[in-house]
């Protein structure tokens, strides 16, 4: 009877075993699946299948983030394989291989590397611990279309050393992003154009070298005085004014003015109000005034106005350091909540902000949006906090603010906007004020004097600052942009900018990937080191025996049924 029993338990379990093999073959076979991830991490986006549906040729997609290297690389390599294997299911043109740039003869492996350095790859740079050596890993992939080649960057923060935890999660959410829209940019005639404008004080390549180091990923970016043209080339796709200083001459803006008519986009970042913070940290109190930058006239003819004011937020603040004593010769300082440094909210009403963090702003103004050409759509994207204020000019702003109990009822303001995109058709500023000759000047150059614009966008910012990166006054390398050294928080600032300047330039198709959201469920370490192995036996000995117990179950119950 034992024996009878024992052999029942064997073939049954034998038989399930060989039932289960064949319905996941089965499962395989058919591609099967079904996400049931609260964030619908395994699930590709409609914008990602409709890019992998037109590709109708092959095109070869490589992964250099592969080989023997630390966990924490790991998650991200089979994140990426992971990725990488629905998008060759949905579309068998797209051919994934992997390449460990480091395996191979001295001389393949320095060609490889000499390749990547002339189009701008930068490795990460590991010491393998237990070990005199130092390991160079590439998380990057390529994809190739043609003649074509775009590149990608994997990891998203290219830091020295192991990237934590916090770094991994945000790489893994940005994967279908970078894929997706490096297919996108494959499909376009020519990698685009992004113009920092110079000659009026604006931030130099050093202030916004972060900034431009992101987007030559994507873009080909470079600087131009207006005073030196007659017209802004076509092929410019974006103009950029980043804290200009200086004023504007009215045939600056006159060319600036045509650019726009001829549909080109430009993003006006500028300081209203002018702060001068070395004299206010030297003698505690500066009177800030009017920036004359004569653009007032451009920007109200297509339906925005700076104020000629500073915003101030109760709660939505960051802090600066300030000296509260001394303690053996030695300076001691205390960090303050800083009104005029704002940590801007931003909206929700546009894919630009939607799901971004915190945006920090200095010593901004407030917009306004005024009526202007039929169809303009105006939307705001960076906004004050619930609790703001602002001070008209001239504005005497006072360290010694921090030392009192602010007023609560004079922060009587919220949601003030900061920042604004303007999308639709202007009209020209110089509408019926082009002289004859002005006009027979333009057709000698070949060009003609348009009234009205074609479908385009523009936006203001009211902070130059946003675009400025820090400087480590040891090492003279550009810190991260949106950087607070004092909070030790990096704010959003570029993947703001980023984010609107691919709006700008016919991206937005695929910019929804970038605020898409995966989280990680994380281990706790220190559970793992105290009782790791008692979890290691439950996950892996739970199920056989749960399965053991449900098949003598069975048996029992059914020699009990036809015992009867």
């Amino acid at each position: 009877m034992k024996s009878g029993l024992k052999k029942n338990v064997v073939v049954y379990f034998l038989g399930m075993i060989a039932f289960l093999i064949a319905l996941n073959g089965i499962i395989s076979y058919l591609d099967v699946r079904w996400d049931l991830t609260e964030d619908k991490r395994f699930t590709l986006s409609p914008s990602t299948e409709n890019i992998l549906a037109s590709i109708d040729d092959r095109m070869i997609l490589e992964v250099y983030l592969t080989g023997d290297f630390p966990a924490v690389f790991k998650k991200l390599e089979q994140g990426t394989r992971d990725l990488l294997t629905r998008y060759s299911r949905e579309n068998p043109n797209l051919i994934i291989r992997y390449e460990n740039p480091s395996v191979g003869s001295p001389e393949e492996v320095n060609s490889q590397r000499q390749e990547f350095q002339q189009d701008g790859l930068t490795p990460v740079r590991l010491n393998i611990t237990g070990e005199s050596v130092e390991k160079l890993i590439y998380p990057y992939a390529s994809l190739k279309y043609g003649s074509k080649k775009v590149y990608i960057n994997l990891l998203e923060a290219d830091r020295a050393g192991v990237p934590n935890d916090r770094v991994i999660n945000e790489s893994l959410s940005l994967l279908e992003y970078k894929f997706t829209s490096g297919l996108l940019r494959l499909f376009q005639s020519r990698k685009k154009n992004v113009v920092f404008t110079s000659g009026h004080g604006e931030l130099n390549p050093l202030e916004t070298a972060d900034l431009e180091r992101s987007l030559r990923a994507y873009y080909n970016t470079s600087r131009v005085e207006l005073d030196s043209m007659v017209h802004i080339p076509e092929v410019v796709d974006i103009v950029v004014l980043a804290k200009p200083q200086g004023p504007f001459s009215d045939r600056d803006k006159f060319i600036l003015d045509q650019y726009i008519m001829n549909g080109g986009k430009v993003v006006f970042l500028l300081d209203k109000m002018r702060v001068n913070e070395d004299s206010l940290r030297t003698v505690g109190k500066f009177v800030a005034t009017d920036r004359n930058l004569n653009l007032d006239d451009l920007l109200f003819n297509y339906g925005v106005r700076i104020q000629t004011n500073l915003v101030l937020s109760l709660e939505d603040n960051t802090r600066i350091p300030l000296q509260v004593g001394q303690m053996g010769g030695e300076s001691q300082f205390n960090l303050f909540p800083w009104y005029y440094y704002l940590a801007a909210i931003p909206s929700s009403e546009s894919t630009i902000t939607k799901g971004l963090d915190r945006i920090r702003l200095t010593y901004a103004s407030s917009i306004d949006t005024l009526e202007s050409g039929k169809g303009v759509r105006k939307t705001p994207l960076i906004v004050s906090g619930r609790y703001s204020r602002y001070q008209f000019n001239p504005v005497e702003i006072d360290l010694n603010i921090v030392q009192y109990q602010p007023d609560v009822s004079a922060f009587n303001h919220s949601n003030l906007p900061l920042a604004v995109m303007l999308e639709g058709v202007f009209g020209s500023l110089y509408k019926n004020r082009v002289t004859p000759q002005m006009k027979a000047g333009l057709e000698q150059l070949e060009q003609s004097f348009k009234q009205n614009s074609e479908e385009t966008k523009i936006m203001v910012v009211s902070d130059g600052d946003i675009a400025r990166n820090e400087i480590n006054p040891q090492t003279r390398e550009p810190r991260a942009l949106g950087y607070d050294r004092y909070e030790q928080f990096t704010f959003a600032n570029r993947t703001f900018l980023i984010n609107a300047i691919e709006y700008m330039t016919g991206m937005e198709s695929v910019l929804s990937l970038r605020n898409r959201e995966i989280q990680l469920r994380l281990l706790d370490q220190q559970k793992i080191r105290q009782s790791g192995i008692y979890y290691q036996i439950f996950n892996i000995g739970g199920p056989i025996v749960l399965f053991l117990m449900v098949t003598l179950l069975w048996i029992y119950f059914r020699k009990w049924k036809y015992g009867r």
